[in-house]
């Protein structure tokens, strides 16, 4: 008999719980920041659209926050101040004209950089030194609330130590702005 009133009110406790966590659920969705950073990272594989969203940035959203982080290529490092994990998995290319050469175009190296948030799965983005969306490439882009963007990668190559040479060497600076509505 005991067990039939402890499993009756276990039950009455999660109904109440769902009822409560579908109410949040529905309020969250009225709130229009929440509703362009769902519909930005539903675009995270477009990269074009990534690079116009960046772009378009600083017209849609105030950054109240931000800092500057250091990686080394394969380092993970959790950072409790933005309730998520950063993974600086490999540098994917690098095509930016040697320190003693002289070139015609600046070159572009991007970045893998993999983000778990507290509450979400690892999202991995590819970020670039150069915003150029006709080309496919984005310096920054969103996750969790937050403006990821590559700001500087170390070392440059030269004429006598190209990409393949430097691959596990390299170092990135990234810049982390809390995002809010204006």
């Amino acid at each position: 008999m005991f067990l039939k009133i402890a499993f009756g009110l276990m039950t009455l406790l999660s109904a109440q719980t769902c009822e409560k966590q579908t109410k949040t659920t529905s309020e969250n969705e009225e709130n229009p920041v929440e509703k362009q950073l769902k519909t930005d990272s539903a675009q995270f594989g477009n990269s074009k659209k990534n690079a116009e969203n960046a772009a378009n940035f600083s017209e849609e959203f105030a950054v109240q926050d931000s800092a500057f982080i250091y990686l080394n290529e394969g380092e993970n490092r959790f950072f409790e101040e933005f309730e998520m994990n950063i993974t600086f998995k490999k540098m994917l290319e690098d095509s930016r004209c040697p320190k003693d050469v002289k070139c015609i175009w600046q070159g572009n190296a991007k970045a893998e950089i993999e983000l778990t948030g507290i509450y979400t799965r690892p999202f991995t983005m590819e970020l670039s030194t150069i915003n150029d969306a006709k080309k496919g490439f984005s310096n920054s882009k969103q996750f969790n609330g937050y403006l990821i963007s590559l700001v500087e990668v170390s070392p440059k190559t030269t004429s006598a130590k190209n990409f393949e040479a430097l691959k596990g060497h390299y170092k990135i600076k990234l810049q982390i702005e809390k995002i809010g509505a204006k």
